[in-house]
């Protein structure tokens, strides 16, 4: 009410500022957040994440399992996947372990999927890299968001990226990942399955290595210094 300027990260969250507070959308400013690729220092990523996970083709999720995080559904459709692509692939599940987590495993034990799908709890900056570099594909089902960077760092690795169809991936991501229907689990088995079957991704690698260079902390410094010097 008596803040004079309000900056914050997407146009979706400007619209639920102004949803929740009834705010005056005029002294609210997106200003997108910067991103930086976390460098992998291992020369040769599949070979570390063999040696030190034993994962050798995977699909790749990150985020505590906090209930929006949707991975429940991405459960659901590793399990729909016909058993030739269950023997070729696993899920892997990266993220601090909390109370949700116990209920995604006891899940997972009841689809008899334990040795498909691997909870690695929490996992290094330096273990991570690798990890997005030697995955086949990531999947970040979330079900809300306000920015969203986990999807930002797998296409830094040149990986391919699956996120729900939600405004605010929209917004962030444009045309540089594939998208599911929210709630439509058969939709998201379908993305999976073209993902993994697709002979080139190359494409969308490249759109998304473009849609990277939208978001600097130089320029986001620019435009916070911007607001803070002319209110």
């Amino acid at each position: 009410k008596f803040t004079k300027k309000i900056i914050n990260i997407s146009f979706e969250t400007k619209s639920d500022i102004i949803s929740f507070f009834n705010c005056s959308a005029n002294k609210i400013e997106v200003i997108y957040n910067g991103f930086v690729k976390r460098d992998k220092k291992i020369a040769n990523a599949n070979q570390y994440v063999k040696n030190k996970f034993d994962f050798d083709n995977f699909i790749l999720t990150i985020g505590a399992a906090y209930p929006h995080k949707n991975i429940e559904s991405l459960i659901r459709s590793f399990n729909d996947l016909d058993d030739k692509v269950q023997h070729k692939y696993k899920l892997v599940v990266c993220g601090v372990k909390n109370r949700h987590t116990q209920f995604l495993e006891r899940l997972v034990l009841q689809l008899g999927l334990s040795n498909k799908i691997a909870f690695t709890g929490y996992i290094s900056n330096e273990d991570l890299s690798c990890l997005y570099a030697a995955a086949d594909l990531f999947v970040f089902p979330s079900k809300y968001e306000g920015f969203g960077f986990p999807p930002l760092e797998a296409i830094s690795h040149k990986c391919p990226v699956i996120v729900s169809d939600i405004p605010i991936f929209n917004e962030i991501y444009a045309d540089a990942v594939m998208y599911f229907e929210l709630g439509n689990q058969v939709d998201l088995t379908k993305k999976i399955y073209k993902a993994l079957s697709s002979d080139d991704n190359s494409e969308l690698i490249n759109k998304g290595t473009q849609r990277i260079k939208l978001y600097s902390w130089e320029k986001c410094g620019a435009e916070i210094l911007f607001q803070i010097t002319n209110y």
